[in-house]
């Protein structure tokens, strides 16, 4: 499989590269120009599912919006690319609007005249619903999310940081009255992050709880910081390279390492495999970084590994994973 190899997103009539731009792509310290760079080498080498907005790219010291204006800027000087692309908008914490439904409701209309208004748009693809409200019957928010995409703004809706309960409850009540609901659920997903064990942080990276609902409702994942910062990769490269440090005898970079050399790939590519051999849909959404970086994570979708391998992954994470723990990181 390439960028080029557009599949067809669950759910909805959207066709989707397999790898996407995520909204901390667009963070407020990057400089505009190498935000367009990023944007450019992404689309030309096939890519077209950009994901942006400003409550994951916070724009703290900058003006409101930041995130959606670069990318209706870019697409300005990109006009003819534009019925190519799916744009999805990731923006306010719901959680922290406060008061009832009617509040919540309201909060998201604003946000979505605000975020078309910045991109210089009539329709996203997609809005996602940025924080979970327990306070907000799921029934409501499906009902509600009809009613917008009956208004013609957004076409579909996606659902961040939700609980596996209320995943699986919107599933339910969607499939009950014939709608899409939530076709989506963008959350912090990789191997450095992984947990079997359900998360009592407040933290929203998917966990062993959140992992079988999307295994067993086949709901796609829209994974945030899918290589860890990167973390991963340059602590495998210091290892090859004889250097000492935390990262020595990690068990997660040690398998990275041996699989990578493998699979003769780099160790962006291997980490970036795993989350695409997951057996529900799964759709990276990277971050900002070099384009020589960006290459490395197309590289991803050459990768074939085995269910013994994957296991192998697993096992190192959850023991890396413990091992932080256990030193209180």
């Amino acid at each position: 499989m390439t960028l080029h190899e557009h599949v067809g997103f669950p759910g909805t009539d959207l066709c989707v590269s397999p790898i996407g731009l995520g909204p901390s792509a667009f963070a407020a310290d990057v400089p505009e120009w190498r935000i367009h760079g990023l944007l450019d080498a992404f689309v030309d080498a096939g890519g077209n599912f950009i994901a942006t907005g400003s409550a994951c790219a916070p724009s703290t010291g900058t003006e409101p919006g930041r995130a959606e204006r670069i990318v209706g800027d870019w697409l300005c000087r990109r006009r003819r690319i534009r019925g190519r692309l799916v744009v999805a908008v990731c923006t306010r914490r719901l959680d922290r609007v406060g008061g009832g439904s009617a509040d919540v409701f309201r909060s998201v209309r604003e946000d979505v005249g605000r975020s078309l208004a910045a991109l210089g748009m009539d329709r996203v693809e997609m809005y996602c619903l940025n924080g979970d409200t327990p306070g907000v019957p799921v029934k409501e928010i499906v009902d509600f999310t009809e009613a917008m995409r009956g208004e013609g703004k957004v076409g579909f809706f996606a659902a961040s940081n939700w609980s596996a309960d209320r995943l699986e409850e919107a599933r339910a009540y969607a499939s009950r009255i014939g709608a899409p609901g939530v076709v989506a659920h963008h959350a912090i997903f990789n191997l450095a992050s992984w947990s079997a064990t359900p998360r009592t942080d407040g933290r929203g990276e998917i966990d062993g709880t959140r992992h079988g609902a999307h295994r067993r409702t086949g709901l796609p994942l829209l994974a945030s910081q899918p290589r860890a910062g990167g973390v991963i990769a340059r602590a495998v490269r210091a290892t090859v390279a004889g250097a000492s440090g935390p990262e020595h005898g990690d068990p997660l970079v040690q398998t990275v390492a041996t699989l990578a050399a493998h699979h003769r790939c780099s160790p962006d590519a291997l980490v970036l495999a795993y989350l695409l051999h997951q057996p529900f849909p799964v759709f990276p959404m990277l971050g900002h970084m070099h384009i020589e970086r960006l290459y490395d994570a197309f590289e991803s979708l050459c990768v074939r590994l085995t269910p013994k391998e994957l296991e192998k992954l697993a096992s190192a994470a959850l023991a890396s994973t413990e091992t932080s723990r256990a030193r209180g990181e």
